[in-house]
């Protein structure tokens, strides 16, 4: 079975490939849960995400930034990320 260190490592890899390069800022470790089987661990990251600008007063007002969290579920025996869900903040 990996270990919660490991767990968080394969959920850091697996956003930064899904997600193009520098997108990801301010990104953070949240939560970290194993499910009650130990079958899975639920990694929840948190990040700031720049929303498109639709507007000439958003454009001087600069970007709205929001805070994105994800939970990606990792398989703890097999490190294999299975998916990636939003969770509402």
């Amino acid at each position: 079975m990996i270990d919660v260190k490991q767990a968080v490592r394969i959920g850091i890899e697996f956003l930064n490939t899904i997600y193009e390069q520098g997108k990801l800022t301010n990104l953070l470790l949240e939560e970290v849960e194993l499910s009650p089987d130990e079958k899975y661990w639920f990694i929840t990251f948190g990040f700031d995400r720049e929303l498109p600008q639709y507007s000439y007063l958003q454009a001087i007002t600069g970007p709205d930034i929001r805070r994105a969290y994800k939970i990606v579920k990792i398989d703890a025996e097999k490190g294999q990320t299975i998916s990636m869900k939003i969770r509402e903040s």
